[in-house]
């Protein structure tokens, strides 16, 4: 039998995804099956898709969960991501590996609060390397139905109408960040602890937040959310130093500060990155990227003095 492509040559087999016959140029071997050059290369799309997939979830490890329900059950498992504007998320399970447990779909709606740990019993180790995540919004404390307490600073610029959001607390340890869903809060205070609310702050409950952003603030977090870590740290001074108390400022110089000090990295202005860095620590000085840069700041600064002598 003659290939239909090839007509001077014989048909050596047929495809196993859509029957066509062929010569050897127009069936290729596909593992333990032949294929068609169109079913091949539609496989091969398809191999090179799970292969991009597979190098993105190496990259990105899964996040150790604790998930915390509102009547009271815990969860503990991992996830790769979790989309906050979707109903909810699955989580694979603990043990699911050891008991061939299903992924669990957790909803929105039955949580008290999700929590990124560092590890399931909170025996981390700081030589291990977890996810950092530096914090752009308010400062603010978090009092929930079940009268545990949490401080912290918001993630992102704190919005009233987000059903939940992302709290990163004051204190390090094994909590990374907490997912606060908002149905299960009792009580919220921005800028500081929480303190007895009185009839007449219920009432002006906007004005009492407008107060407590200067319009220094408002134009560095503009700055900030559009990448301009200069122009936002030049605002943040200015809103310090009106109201040096003000840990929330602090922190926001902190992390404008940390990111200018990037940049020089990126540009390889190594000595003015070292400058900045040394500025966060004199405000942090147990913050532990900035130590880690500054220290290796410090050996790259030091091999190319050496190298300069030598010359």
């Amino acid at each position: 039998m003659k290939c239909p492509v090839h007509p001077r040559r014989e048909v050596v087999g047929y495809c196993a995804e859509c029957g066509a016959v062929g010569c050897d140029s127009c069936i290729k071997e596909a593992g333990k099956k032949k294929l068609c050059l169109r079913c091949y290369r539609k496989a091969e799309r398809e191999w090179t898709q799970a292969r991009q997939k597979r190098a993105v979830r190496q990259r990105h490890q899964k996040q150790r969960l604790v998930v915390r329900y509102a009547d009271g059950r815990v969860l503990k498992g991992t996830s790769y991501t979790i989309d906050t504007s979707s109903r909810g998320f699955y989580v694979d399970p603990r043990d699911a590996s050891s008991d061939g447990s299903e992924p669990v779909f957790v909803k929105f709606a039955d949580l008290k609060a999700v929590f990124f740990v560092r590890d399931f019993e909170g025996k981390y180790s700081d030589k291990e390397q977890h996810p950092e995540w530096f914090p752009e919004g308010h400062e603010m404390t978090v009092k929930f139905k079940d009268e545990e307490v949490i401080e912290g600073y918001a993630l992102k610029t704190y919005d009233d109408d987000s059903p939940r959001f992302h709290l990163i607390p004051k204190e390090l340890g094994n909590n990374i960040s907490v997912l606060v869903e908002r149905a299960s809060i009792a009580q919220l205070a921005l800028g500081g602890p929480l303190e007895q609310e009185t009839a007449a702050a219920q009432e002006d409950e906007s004005e009492r937040k407008r107060l407590l952003v200067s319009k220094e603030e408002t134009l560095g977090d503009f700055y900030f959310h559009t990448k301009n870590y200069f122009a936002a740290l030049s605002e943040y001074d200015k809103a310090f130093k009106q109201s040096p108390d003000s840990r929330r400022l602090k922190k926001k110089v902190v992390v404008a500060t940390f990111n200018v000090g990037v940049h020089y990295v990126k540009v390889k202005d190594y000595r003015r990155a070292l400058e900045y860095f040394e500025e966060v620590l004199r405000y942090e000085p147990s913050n532990r990227d900035a130590t880690k840069k500054a220290d290796k700041l410090r050996r790259i600064l030091a091999t190319q003095s050496k190298q300069e002598a030598k010359v």
